[in-house]
């Protein structure tokens, strides 16, 4: 997700939580060619836990400097926004399917509001998209021109 934004004295904020692959809303409009950009990728997080630990012991591990921690659990924040997430999965691969040239940009793990690494964020997504570009079909690439 990105930052909100104001334009015009409205706070505008990320689509992505209501619609996050509109492949349909342009459809709608007549877009003759759909590009998609999958953003989530199949990133899966894998806990080495045999059991959740009791309330106790993550307070007290919570407590203890980043780097000393014993249990790399999610917070609620990100539980919240991965639960959104896995809701609308269904939805986009749907989507995805259904535009014309799919990219998956290779993204580092960035934090939801770890806003200073947008930067480089979008320099490595551009770099995998423009590579996976040069490999795509010389005939999609020209339906995709019009030529």
């Amino acid at each position: 997700m990105l930052p909100p934004v104001i334009i015009n004295g409205e706070l505008h904020v990320d689509g992505g939580v209501v619609n996050n692959l509109p492949v349909d809303v342009l459809e709608e409009v007549g877009a003759a060619h759909t590009i998609a950009v999958d953003l989530l990728g199949e990133r899966k997080r894998s806990l080495d836990l045999p059991e959740m630990p009791g309330t106790f012991t993550l307070l007290v591990d919570r407590a203890r400097p980043r780097r000393r921690r014993k249990y790399r659990i999610p917070g609620i924040l990100s539980m919240l926004l991965n639960s959104t997430v896995l809701s609308s999965l269904k939805r986009q691969r749907e989507m995805s399917a259904r535009a014309r040239l799919s990219l998956k940009p290779d993204l580092p793990r960035v934090g939801l509001l770890d806003w200073a690494k947008f930067p480089e964020t979008i320099e490595h997504g551009y770099t995998s998209v423009k590579a996976q570009l040069e490999t795509a079909s010389d005939d999609l690439m020209r339906d995709l021109r019009g030529a």
